[in-house]
């Protein structure tokens, strides 16, 4: 542990020079306040990661929290994240190309440097994390199917796993139900993340894989619970992440069935990202 937190206090006092020499060289009020900005949001990024990187020293180390705060975590990332992306286009964007290529050349390498500084906080909370399993129904749920779509009965208690309207009643047996409800939201994963991937520039072709842990509960919601892989960057789970959350605010599904009731289930869901370079 001694090691890693002194290579951190190296880390952050390399960032901090390099911005104070970097905000020195900025001469309009509007460049030197957007600096400011920047630094701010960063330093409030740290301290939301460091706040929600306790670790518990039982019989392993361990960050403990449940599916219902790390969902929390995942929102404040996210919406801190986007502001901070802000204000880098901010900064960018104040500066002349042509007369100030190294200013903007010096800023790149902070941001460089502050991106790796955050990466190594972030995938350092994911190593140690476990997610205890919370809030997967609202509180006055019932025993009832979400719509008249969804009713389904099953013969000798078999388990009838969550489903969607373009699966059912096709005369498919249980298990063909379940592969055309996987490959239906792996498609749906497929058409949200292309629409953030066209956004991208890349130099090089991207090649990525990450693992989304969620549960689908009695009303056929969908609750986040981790990435039980990781893409092993910030910004592309964030985008899985969001990519997730659009799926969860304008898809119904239909929940599972255990003994004719609606039970919640588990699901993990592998992502591939391949994103084409220049």
């Amino acid at each position: 542990m001694k090691k890693y937190v002194l290579f951190l206090l190296f880390s952050f006092c390399t960032v901090a020079q390099n911005s104070n020499e970097l905000g020195s060289l900025l001469k309009r009020e509007q460049q030197k306040n957007n600096w400011t900005n920047y630094n701010t949001i960063i330093q409030e990024i740290k301290d939301l990661m460091l706040k929600n990187s306790i670790y518990e020293v039982k019989k392993d180390t361990i960050i403990t929290c449940s599916n219902y705060l790390n969902s929390e975590y995942y929102q404040a990332l996210k919406g801190i994240c986007t502001e901070m992306e802000a204000l880098r286009s901010n900064l960018i964007n104040g500066l002349d190309y042509n007369k100030d290529k190294k200013i903007i050349a010096h800023i790149q390498d902070v941001f460089n440097a502050d991106n790796q500084f955050l990466n190594q906080l972030y995938l350092k909370r994911n190593k140690y994390l476990k997610v205890s399993i919370e809030r997967i129904q609202s509180s006055d749920a019932v025993d009832a199917l979400p719509k008249e779509v969804c009713e389904r009965y099953s013969e000798n208690g078999e388990l009838l796993y969550p489903t969607h309207q373009n699966c059912k009643d096709k005369g498919l047996t249980n298990l063909e139900e379940k592969n055309c409800f996987e490959n239906f939201i792996r498609t749906q994963f497929s058409n949200v993340l292309s629409e953030y991937i066209s956004d991208l520039y890349l130099e090089e072709t991207l090649n990525l894989s990450v693992m989304i842990t969620f549960i689908i509960d009695k009303e056929g919601k969908l609750d986040f619970v981790n990435f039980s892989r990781s893409t092993g960057s910030l910004h592309y789970d964030l985008m899985v992440y969001k990519a997730f959350q659009s799926i969860q605010r304008n898809t119904f599904f239909c929940p599972a069935r255990k003994d004719n009731k609606s039970v919640s289930i588990y699901y993990n869901l592998p992502v591939k990202m391949l994103i084409p370079g220049s």
